[in-house]
């Protein structure tokens, strides 16, 4: 089958996304904006979609929490289907889940660098730690903290990036906005007028 002509989503909760992988032994996280709202402690907008982060080398365990799910590669505007023991492209990070019943996208799965000791920013690798000081949990449900979140967040910028870091950054302890300021110093130096 091809992908869906429209883009229609209807994503799982992170309630629902935990409990089809209970009993998963790779490292997964909420990530974006379900994150920033595990991280808040409420739901404080409408979300698209939701998307995890799990290591690019724990792919393979995936499928199997998601056995009524069609798994897509997206990247580079393709949206590329995966049959059952494809090998993730290495170009794509991205992976659709799609409900093929409903049409409906379920959740994005975003390969990541790393592994379950160490967490690694995708986009400029020399930005690293242990993962245990990045991923957070709340009611059961991990996440990415927030400072890793933001730092994702910061390359575009959009409205709702913009209020999320205005949300968002009051919470944060000074270790946090320390951390968060000096790794888009380093990788997108050209949004720090914007965020601050």
């Amino acid at each position: 089958m091809g992908a869906p002509t429209v883009n229609v989503w209807r994503p799982f909760t992170p309630q629902e996304v935990a409990l089809r992988l209970a009993g998963a032994t790779f490292p997964w996280a909420v990530v974006g904006g379900w994150g920033i709202d595990l991280w808040l402690g409420e739901q404080t907008r409408e979300h698209h979609d939701i998307e995890i982060a799990i290591p690019r080398s724990c792919f393979p365990q995936v499928p199997r929490f998601f056995p009524d799910l069609t798994f897509f590669a997206v990247g580079s505007g393709e949206v590329m289907l995966l049959a059952d023991g494809d090998v993730h492209p290495p170009e794509k990070h991205q992976t659709w889940l799609l409900d093929e019943r409903s049409g409906e996208w379920k959740l994005d799965v975003m390969l990541e660098p790393g592994d379950a000791e160490e967490w690694i920013f995708r986009r400029d690798e020399r930005i690293r730690r242990p993962r245990s000081e990045m991923i957070a949990h709340r009611d059961g449900i991990p996440y990415l903290r927030p400072e890793g979140i933001l730092l994702y967040k910061a390359k575009h910028c959009r409205e709702k990036d913009l209020e999320d870091f205005r949300r968002v950054l009051p919470t944060m302890d000074d270790d946090q906005r320390e951390w968060l300021m000096e790794t888009i110093r380093k990788v997108h130096p050209s949004m720090i007028s914007l965020i601050c």
